[in-house]
């Protein structure tokens, strides 16, 4: 917008005039020709500076001309007209121009490279992120991997804060603390180093324990439960009890309720299993096993006079939790809180036992209450028995003898015969007698007692349904089996009249006549017996038998046949003759008219089958 501009290209110029008045404008050109080349250049588009250098030598190699060089973001050291110059960029990115004349016809060119300043010089730090450090891990890796590796690099580790452990001049390192660790890494070809931080973290936070309160171990308690459940709950907790030695935890060592049976401390411990990290609190088991103290005082015997002892336990613990239980012969007789003193009337051993309700020990002691041994003797004898057989018993007692003892005997009324002051005497009764011995001087009594039992229980006797004898059936069993049996019991059958083939002392005899008939069974250890009759009736028609008129053999009648139509005849009647002295029937021997040949006398036997 001047009138006298300087231009630098060859080519056609308008100058535009305008008024500004009217607003009128005038135009007119010029050409301006070329007058010969401008000078070239062979300048790159950029040239980028080398790690280590700051420096770098960028220039026209073309041709010979003038040279005018100057930078925008940096510096020329040295000439600043020579084909070649050192440029250094002081920004990241310098202009460096040249402006190039050729002497000949004053053609200028003008030409820029960019340059770079150094890039990349520096190594890659970079740090792995390092696990966390918990209870159960105590180190961790420091790992470099992803920095600049080769051998042109070194590396050094260190704790700006924390605690380094191993070597500290490797890609990798370990860390033994929380804090901030530094890698720097050094490129020893260009000396250019790197840093970066890394913080390694820590979970050590323990968990909450409690492992509460515990009442004492006491004689009442064996055992206790202890009661962690005021710790931290939860699935990644783990739990275990630790005691004084080794049997004290019963159960539910790794539980929050265990039962322990020894006093001391018990610790419990639970452990967070996602850190490693184990809390720890105890509690004490006391013990209250401390008994009190029974004392029993020797006592007085027992006495025919004085028939009672007071056994005195007077110096025995006393206090509002103790208790006084007496016992004789193992059975308690008494007890309470005040019943430090007790009236026995029994010899024998008594002990008294002091117990604390409060921690349930107790102590015993024992004395022996001695009756006056002075007492006399007596022995009534052994147990007897009155049987049928024996019906009057002699009784003989024994025991003390001399001048100033008496005897006396006592028993149910009406039972004793004679005097009952005597050491012997008679009874015909069962039942309960007492021999008593009565020292004149003491006026103690010694006794005995004996049963006279009653063994006079008879025993049954069944002699069975009467029975009938027949010509067909001419014996009869008799049956007594329903009567009492054993191998104390005797069967004897009599007949009255009839008559016993055999077993008369059996419980069946046989019999083969009609009458009537004893059974006696007897008890042999007690003489009782029980009596029993049965009837045996005979049931008989007989049919007649007629053997007929004697007969006579000659010489000329060497047979002849009997007669015997003079006998019962008819269905079921049969008959059967037989030579009783020496004869022989030659033919018919079961009819009416058998043939005989031979003297001698024949009988008939007619039988009625029916």
């Amino acid at each position: 917008n001047t009138l006298t501009p300087l231009v630098n290209l060859p080519g056609i110029y308008d100058l535009l005039v305008t008024n500004t008045d009217n607003g009128c404008s005038a135009t007119s050109g010029v050409l301006i020709v070329q007058d010969g080349d401008a000078p070239p250049t062979c300048l790159p588009d950029a040239v980028q500076i080398p790690c280590g250098d700051t420096l770098i030598l960028t220039g026209d190699t073309c041709a010979t001309f003038t040279y005018q060089w100057s930078v925008d973001g940096g510096l020329i050291w040295g000439a600043d007209n020579e084909a070649l110059v050192s440029v250094q960029a002081t920004d990241s990115v310098a202009v460096a121009s040249v402006v190039v004349t050729n002497p000949q016809n004053l053609c200028v060119t003008v030409d820029s490279v960019l340059v770079f300043a150094p890039t990349s010089c520096f190594p890659d730090c970079h740090i792995q992120t390092p696990d966390t450090l918990t209870c159960a891990v105590d180190q961790v890796e420091l790992d470099g991997a992803g920095s600049s590796e080769g051998p042109e690099f070194t590396y050094f580790w260190e704790a700006i804060t924390g605690s380094l452990c191993g070597v500290q001049d490797q890609l990798q390192a370990c860390a033994a603390a929380a804090g901030t660790y530094r890698l720097t890494v050094t490129d020893t070809m260009t000396n250019f180093t790197c840093s970066i931080e890394v913080e390694v973290e820590e979970n050590v936070v323990l968990p909450l324990v409690d492992a509460g309160t515990a009442g004492p171990i006491t004689c009442m308690l064996e055992s206790v439960l202890l009661d962690g459940t005021g710790s931290v709950l939860g699935p990644q907790y783990s739990y275990l009890w630790t005691g004084p030695q080794a049997g004290c935890i019963l159960n539910g060592e790794t539980g929050l309720l265990p039962e322990v049976g020894c006093p001391g401390d018990y610790t419990l411990a639970v452990t967070d299993q996602t850190n490693g990290c184990t809390g720890a609190d105890l509690v004490t088991v006391g013990v209250d096993t401390l008994p009190p103290n029974a004392v029993l005082a020797p006592p007085l015997p027992l006495t025919c006079s004085d028939g009672t002892s007071t056994l005195n336990g007077a110096g025995s613990t006393t206090g509002v939790n103790i208790l006084y239980i007496w016992r004789w012969e193992g059975n308690i007789v008494a007890s309470g809180p005040t019943a430090t003193t007790y009236i026995a009337d029994q010899p024998g051993l008594y002990c008294l036992e002091v117990l604390d309700i409060a921690n349930g020990c107790s102590d015993s002691t024992c004395v022996v209450l001695l009756q006056d041994n002075s007492l006399p003797q007596a022995d009534a004898g052994p147990d007897q028995s009155i049987t049928c057989v024996d019906t009057l018993l002699t009784l003989t007692g024994s025991g003390s003898a001399g001048p100033n003892y008496t005897y006396l005997w006592t028993g149910p009324p009406g039972c004793i015969l004679g005097d009952p002051t005597q050491a012997q005497i008679q009874v015909n009764c069962p039942g309960q007698y007492q021999f008593s011995v009565t020292d004149l001087l003491t006026n103690c009594t010694g006794s005995d007692l004996l049963e006279v039992i009653d063994d006079r229980q008879p025993p049954f006797a069944d002699a069975g349904p009467d029975l009938t004898i027949t010509c067909l059936q001419p014996t009869a069993l008799l049956n007594g089996t329903n009567s009492t049996q054993g191998p104390d019991f005797g069967f004897q059958w009599s007949a009255m009249p009839g008559h016993i083939l055999n077993g008369a002392d059996t419980p069946t005899p046989v019999v083969d006549s009609a009458g009537t008939y004893q059974l006696i069974v007897t008890d042999q250890s007690n003489g009782c017996s029980d009596t029993s009759l049965m009837t045996v009736v005979l049931d008989a028609d007989f049919p007649t038998a007629d053997a007929g008129p004697d007969a006579t053999l000659t010489c000329t009648l060497t047979q002849l046949q009997l007669n015997g139509t003079g006998s019962m005849q008819g269905g079921g009647i049969g008959y059967l003759w037989t030579a009783l002295t020496p004869g022989n029937i030659v033919a018919g021997a079961q009819t009416l008219f058998p043939t005989v040949d031979q003297p001698g006398v024949y009988q008939l036997m007619v039988t009625d089958s029916l």
